[in-house]
């Protein structure tokens, strides 16, 4: 069976983080991107304050190499209201179609990668 990266996002990863720390996402079109795959969502703590900024880089490309990681992509500084702004980065192909099927393995990566993020949402 596959997994649609939507719906492992909304209804997994987002879901879950939501149920445990009360974070809510909204994607935001109004940022620049560096590539037209790239996704960016607000984070926002459970009081609704903003806590942080999400790059989705999921989909693979020739100009990226495989595997996955997470890090950060501007530093953070709460004493001058810098939040952070981390990445996640993986390689999940892309069918002719348009939709990106996930295998199991792969939606434990988003898991795994997106917990890397949340550490760096809360630190």
């Amino acid at each position: 069976p596959f997994f649609e990266l939507e719906t492992v996002l909304w209804k997994g990863v987002f879901y879950i983080a939501t149920q445990l720390y009360g974070l809510t996402f909204k994607e935001r079109s109004d940022l620049p991107l560096y590539h037209e795959d790239v996704r960016i969502f607000e984070v926002f703590d459970s009081d609704g304050t903003p806590l942080a900024l999400f790059v989705a880089d999921y989909i693979a490309r020739p100009s990226k190499r495989g595997g996955a990681c997470t890090f950060s992509l501007a530093g953070v500084s709460r004493l001058a209201g810098a939040r952070p702004v981390v990445a996640n980065l993986c390689s999940f192909y892309r069918r002719p179609d348009g939709k990106v099927l996930m295998t199991d393995n792969e939606v434990r990566t988003a898991f795994h990668e997106f917990g890397h993020a949340l550490h760096d949402f809360f630190t």
